[in-house]
């Protein structure tokens, strides 16, 4: 399953699951989706194609009835131009940085190496702590299905 089936299929499953009403997706709605999809990909397909297939059909549906649905989930798809921007912007951070461990040594007292090494601490001590803060003894929530 690639990244935009799998964002399809959690937001059907958002929808589904969030619906307890039964007001925007019935249960017909639902009879119907699995019909649908098991008769596009057959017998043969994998669980992949048919959550895939479904999910796609779960949305064009709500999306007739509720078009800021379909407007959401098409606002949250990655953009392909983000990955470029994100190599390009740490290709330049990288050389913009490059004074810090330009010797043979590193400065550790510099700042970015400073606010480095004091995040990291920030975050041990969290993970560390955190157990303590929100309690072992606490259930764990489960979704419904």
């Amino acid at each position: 399953m690639d990244e935009s089936a799998a964002l399809d299929v959690t937001a059907a499953r958002a929808v589904e699951t969030a619906d307890g009403d039964r007001v925007l997706w019935s249960d017909a709605d639902r009879d119907w989706a699995n019909r649908a999809a098991a008769a596009i990909v057959g017998e043969r397909a994998s669980a992949d194609e048919f959550l895939a297939r479904r999910a796609g059909l779960v949305l064009e549906r709500i999306g007739t009835r509720q078009p800021a649905v379909t407007r959401t989930v098409r606002g949250i798809r990655w953009r392909p131009w983000v990955g470029v921007v994100t190599v390009l912007a740490a290709f330049a951070l990288g050389m913009l940085i490059d004074r810090i461990g330009g010797g043979s040594s590193i400065n550790l007292l510099a700042p970015p190496v400073f606010a480095l090494v004091a995040w990291n601490l920030v975050v041990y001590l969290w993970l560390l702590a955190r157990p303590l803060v929100l309690g072992r003894g606490a259930p764990a929530r489960r979704g419904r299905c």
